[in-house]
């Protein structure tokens, strides 16, 4: 027997981006353990990875000279820059001889990958896979790199690695993971499907007007982009609010306040 699916404009757009997105890695992991099974999960590990191991996760090719900007497509938000006073602080750290306490100064990374196959000794195997919790230190590391030199191979941070192919249970943990520091309830709409279709209707740019949609706040850090050119989930949701519903008055007010008001009608699929 033969079962016809019939994909529309949202499952091809899906599968678009899961194309565009698609990578794989090869990472030795120290101290790993297997954490008891759970339903939709296929695998989930705690442990530690050194400097050097994360930045070729991050990296672009194996001469890690390039970040891989797809690895934080599904994270809340991009990397705030070097003068955040977080971030800051976390490069002071990595650069200087507290390095090696990066293991219980930082909260780690989250990593949630479609496929793992577990290697020779303490290496695995990734695809498919996003790191949804740890931009900044992510960031802040491939910034350092020139800095720790040396230290790379013993410098390590926490890991968490969760393998499924539920797209449900990934989102679950990637809302989870975020909610559990300050992160605005305008940010957190950044992981939703509605916003992410969103920023590629404008990434297609049919009126040639070349605007920017920053679904995560500070991706278009340190990029060639035109700064008043972008626009933010909260221009956006001010904008449609006064000009398309008619709610000019309304568009003033605080951004958390107007998505419980109108959010609805705004980001309507």
């Amino acid at each position: 027997s033969v079962d016809f699916d019939v994909w529309g404009a949202q499952e091809i757009q899906n599968a678009r981006q899961k194309k565009i997105t698609a990578n794989s890695a090869e990472i030795s992991l120290v101290k790993q353990i297997n954490l008891p099974s759970m339903p939709g999960v296929d695998q989930a590990i705690l442990g530690s990875i050194s400097a050097s191991e994360l930045i070729k996760m991050i990296s672009v090719d194996s001469d890690m000279n390039m970040l891989d900007e797809r690895v934080f497509y599904e994270n809340v938000r991009g990397f705030q820059g070097v003068d955040n006073p977080v971030n800051k602080a976390m490069m002071q750290t990595m650069a200087g001889e507290d390095s090696s306490l990066l293991m219980v100064l930082n909260n780690g990374i989250t990593v949630v990958a479609e496929s793992y196959s577990p290697k020779p000794g303490d290496a695995v195997y990734l695809s498919g896979y996003q790191i949804v919790n740890g931009c900044q230190t992510s960031n802040c590391l491939f910034a350092s790199r020139g800095a720790l030199e040396e230290k790379l191979e013993s410098t390590y941070l926490p890991i968490k690695i969760v393998v499924t192919k539920d797209s449900e249970i990934a989102a679950q943990i990637i809302r989870a993971t975020n909610s559990q520091t300050a992160v605005k309830e305008t940010s957190l709409i950044a992981l939703s499907e509605f916003q992410k279709r969103l920023e590629e209707s404008y990434k297609q740019d049919i009126a040639g007007i070349r605007l920017n949609y920053e679904r995560r706040a500070g991706q278009f850090y340190a990029k060639d982009v035109v700064k008043n050119r972008i626009v933010s989930i909260n221009d956006q949701l001010r904008s449609f609010s006064a000009v398309v519903l008619r709610l000019p008055h309304n568009a003033a007010r605080y951004p958390g306040k107007l998505y419980q008001e109108v959010g609805k009608l705004v980001f309507d699929s």
